[in-house]
Formats: structure tokens, C-alpha cells, sequence
């Protein structure tokens, strides 16, 4: 009863929170209009991983994940978009399949009032020699070009992209290294843009709040390439409460002021940061915590992201739904169970933000339950990737050996002398 009373007089001081800022908005908005230089922030936007694309989701999962994620108040969701999924087989062939899926949950989440941030990434073979999906692309400009076309496709559907997912990370970025990401970046920026000027460009995306990769990245000249800047600000040890303060180790949320101190540094003290990934395991496991405590944390983090860091405009809590049934680290983010039964974090979430102060969706959302949209034409995407792959086509992979018909010869007698002397020594033997 304690530990309820005591999660309620949060959440009674987050929504008190987003009363009054608010009510500041106003204030500044018309102080604004008498040249009075007064500056407030309204609190960050809240947003969930959601993982439409992948394949142990059926369409009526996908709908029942988004009706449960409007009815909390879920502003936006972040979908992460395989580029090795959407152009696998060539440059320029797009996999019907794939973006059928992708281009339906992005419609069914903006027809339920929700924004959608999609992270690109996942190389095809193609692109990088045959290597694995998180080998960079040879060509940042083939990454390039598919951008251009996407976003140009998605213009006003998907809100925001965002270039990868944790590059400094080996498992999701071969070599983690911060120099072929920002030549990424500087090709893939100019590409957004041109298919959706308004869409702003997510950078950095990185695991944790890791200043050190950061730093090295602007060393390597992103700057002028990005509209903001990502992190991932994960607790480490796992269990950590939120609001514990800055040691100086990443893996900090408080650390999230040495980034912003790194980024004004380089000049981009303006731009915003955004937390793309945040949360705790209900696992039993270590470094899990209880369905409880994940609630209370949850509930807690929007209040530190509230009060403490007026740059940070946007937060995902990472994630929607359990991955199994299973009682492991990674399954435990969620949200929702596997079965989509909802979890104390889950309900935590909805008390905290739906009775918050915001303007209602511009048009009401779909009746819950109702299917995806239906499916959208593909031949704008598929022009654009055929044009793409004329102008400048795929790499072709280095020719093998030559076999003339001196080698043919060469090997026929090697060959030949080879089974002679196995018959010479079958014969001694007798």
C-alpha cells in the first residue's frame, strides 16, 4: 500500500509538472510577443520501441499492440526498418513482402494520432561485399539512395529518421567505428532531406551515454549533418534507480549532461537530444527487477527527464511486448507480455500520461480492433530505386580466377601423375 501511495504522489507531481509548464508555455508565448526573452520547455515527448516489422508479430498483433499504445497516451512510436529487408536481392528491387508490412504499421499508427521515428539500418549483401547485415556499406551513397526514396515515399508519415542503431556497439555495427558512421551520416542527411525537408535527421544512436564515441564522431566532422542527437541511456548496473547522479561512466542516465555539455562544445548547444531507447528487465535474472519496481522506475525516469534535462525533447522506453514466454533479460522490457496482457509498467505509463494536458489527436483514431490499412502503391518506391540503380549502379563483386587453357592442361597432367602413383603403390603392395 505504501510503495502504491507512494508511485500515485509521483505521478500526481508529473501530470502537476505538465500543468504548469504549460500554463509557462502560454506565459512565454505572449512574453515572446512583447520582446520579454523568458524561456521554458514543455516536457519530452513519450514515445515506445515498437518492433512492427519483425516476423513474430501477425497483423492482428500489430493492431492490437497499437490500439493498447493509443489508448496510453503514447505519442510516438519507433519502428526500426530493415534495409537489407526492404532491397535484399539487388540494388533497386524492392521485397514486396517487407514493405507491405512496414508501410501499414506506419499507416495504422499515424491513423491512431501516433508519430512514427523509423531507424534504418541492417545492410543487404549486396551493399558490402556479402557480409552480415551490421557490416557498414561500402558506399554510404547506396545507403544514400535508398534514403532519398524512402523518405520521400514515407514524406509526413514517418515523423523522423533515425541514421542505425548503436554503432558503437560491434554486435549492431561491425567495428563500431565512429569514422564510417559519420561518413553515414553526411551522406545520409542530404538524402532525407530531399525526399522530406521536415522530417528531422536522428544521429548517433549510440548504447548508453558514450561521450567518449561521441566525441570521436564529431572529430571524424558529422557537425551540419544531423538535427538531433541520439542516445540510449540505459542504467549500469541494470537494476540502478533512475535518479541516481553522474560518476563520470556512461552507462549513467545522469551522464546525458556530459553529452549536452560535449554537444555545445561543438556548437550544437540548440539542438535537442532524444533518449531513442530507455528502460529495465522484469526478469528474475541478473540485473532484472520486479514487474513492480519496473513500473515504479519507468514512472520515475519521465519525472528526471521532466525536471533535470530541458534539452532532452523526446524519450522511447524500450519496449512494447515481450519477445517470448521466456524469463530472460531481453524479454523483460516489455511493456506487454507475449500474450499482449498488460504489465504494472504498462498501466503505470497510461495513468501518468493520459490524463495529461495536451491537445486531442487532429482526427479520431480507427475503432479498436480494426485492421490494417489497406496495402499502398509500390510504384513510386520502385521508380525511384530503378532511376537510383541506372545512375549508379551496385558494386560488382571482384572477378575470380581465370582458368585459360594452359591452367586446364596444367591441372589435367598434376592430376594425371597424382593417380599414377596411387596405381604404382597398389601394385607394390600385392
Amino acid at each position: 500500500m505504501g510503495t502504491r501511495l507512494w508511485r500515485t504522489g509521483i505521478q500526481h507531481r508529473f501530470l502537476f509538472t505538465r500543468l504548469v509548464r504549460a500554463a509557462a508555455a502560454a506565459i512565454v508565448t505572449s512574453a515572446t510577443l512583447f520582446g520579454v526573452p523568458l524561456q521554458a520547455h514543455a516536457e519530452p515527448s513519450v514515445g515506445v520501441q515498437f518492433h512492427a516489422t519483425w516476423t513474430n508479430y501477425t497483423d492482428s498483433e500489430r493492431i492490437a499492440v497499437l490500439d493498447k499504445l493509443a489508448a496510453a497516451g503514447v505519442q510516438w512510436v519507433r519502428i526500426d526498418l530493415g534495409w537489407g529487408s526492404f532491397e535484399g536481392g539487388a540494388k533497386g528491387k524492392l521485397d514486396q513482402w517487407y514493405f507491405q508490412v512496414s508501410d501499414q504499421a506506419i499507416d495504422a499508427a499515424n491513423a491512431r494520432g501516433i508519430k512514427v521515428l523509423g531507424t534504418f539500418w541492417r545492410t543487404p549483401k549486396w551493399a558490402n561485399g556479402g557480409g552480415k547485415a551490421t557490416d557498414p556499406p561500402s558506399d554510404p551513397a547506396d545507403y544514400a539512395d535508398f534514403a532519398r526514396c524512402a523518405s520521400a515515399h514515407f514524406r509526413g508519415r514517418v515523423s523522423a529518421w533515425e541514421v542505425w542503431n548503436e554503432p558503437n556497439l560491434k554486435y549492431f555495427w561491425s567495428g563500431a567505428n565512429p569514422a564510417r558512421y559519420a561518413a553515414l551520416v553526411r551522406a545520409a542527411y542530404p538524402a532525407f532531406k530531399a525526399g522530406d525537408p521536415d522530417a528531422p535527421v536522428v544521429a548517433g544512436s549510440v548504447s548508453k551515454n558514450d561521450t567518449p564515441w561521441l566525441e570521436r564522431m564529431y572529430a571524424a566532422g558529422i557537425a551540419g549533418s544531423f538535427d538531433v542527437l541520439s542516445t540510449h541511456p540505459y542504467q549500469d548496473p541494470p537494476d540502478a534507480a533512475p535518479e541516481s547522479a553522474d560518476d563520470g561512466r556512461i552507462g549513467n542516465i545522469d551522464h546525458i549532461r556530459a553529452v549536452h555539455d560535449l554537444m555545445s562544445a561543438q556548437g550544437d548547444k540548440a539542438k535537442p537530444i532524444w533518449a531513442t531507447e530507455f528502460g529495465w528487465s522484469s526478469s528474475s535474472k541478473h540485473g532484472g527487477v520486479t514487474e513492480e519496481r519496473q513500473a515504479d522506475y519507468l514512472v520515475r525516469t519521465l519525472k528526471v527527464f521532466a525536471d533535470r534535462y530541458p534539452y532532452v525533447t523526446n524519450v522511447f522506453w524500450y519496449n512494447e511486448r515481450a519477445t517470448d514466454a521466456g524469463d530472460n533479460q531481453n524479454s523483460g522490457y516489455g511493456l506487454l507480455r507475449h500474450d499482449l496482457s498488460e504489465k504494472p509498467a504498462y498501466r503505470a505509463l497510461k495513468e501518468a500520461l493520459v490524463p495529461g494536458v495536451g491537445s486531442p489527436p487532429p482526427f479520431p483514431p480507427p475503432p479498436v480492433g480494426a485492421g490494417l490499412p489497406p496495402p499502398r502503391d509500390t510504384q513510386d518506391l520502385q521508380s525511384c530505386l530503378r532511376e537510383a540503380a541506372r545512375q549508379r549502379p551496385a558494386p560488382t563483386a571482384p572477378p575470380g580466377p581465370r582458368w585459360g587453357l594452359g591452367a586446364g592442361v596444367g591441372v589435367g597432367l598434376l592430376l594425371g601423375f597424382v593417380l599414377w602413383r596411387y596405381r604404382a603403390r597398389v601394385r607394390a603392395s600385392r
